[in-house]
């Protein structure tokens, strides 16, 4: 599979993944036709920002994970079921080796997320200047 189409999979399934969520959200807090149309823009802003905050959001956890902000805290739980066990303990390794081993299996590639939630982010904007003006 070409590394084109593979970006094309991993966009199109974020984009309907929260695409299905915006319409549930839409489905469950629109007020209909016949409400003011502040009322609507309202739900539309909602619905798709709520989208986009939680892809963002995904993704920074995503990116400090990479980088290793919790390789500490995933040592030292470890280490600490290691030494419940009997006779594991001698199976510990020192945090270098561990970071270390950890820094080769890095993931990557998933900006995505980004792009896709900061689109989202972008409409529910549109819709909350419309709903900022709807109410003059």
């Amino acid at each position: 599979m070409g590394s084109g189409r593979a970006k094309l999979i991993k966009y199109g399934v974020t984009t309907v993944l929260a695409g299905v969520v915006t319409f549930f959200l839409v489905k469950a807090r629109y007020p209909g036709a016949d409400a003011p149309a502040a009322d609507r823009y309202r739900a539309l802003c909602d619905a798709f920002s709520i989208p986009a905050v939680l892809l963002i959001a995904f993704g920074a956890l995503l990116w400090v994970s990479g980088e290793g902000a919790f390789t500490g805290i995933s040592w030292a739980a470890r280490n600490a079921i290691l030494l419940l066990i009997p006779g594991k303990a001698l199976e510990r390794e020192t945090y270098a080796e561990y970071r270390a081993r950890k820094k080769e299996g890095k993931a990557s590639g998933y900006g995505f997320l980004f792009i896709v939630g900061l689109i989202f982010f972008a409409i529910s904007m549109v819709f909350l200047i419309l709903y900022n003006n709807a109410g003059k």
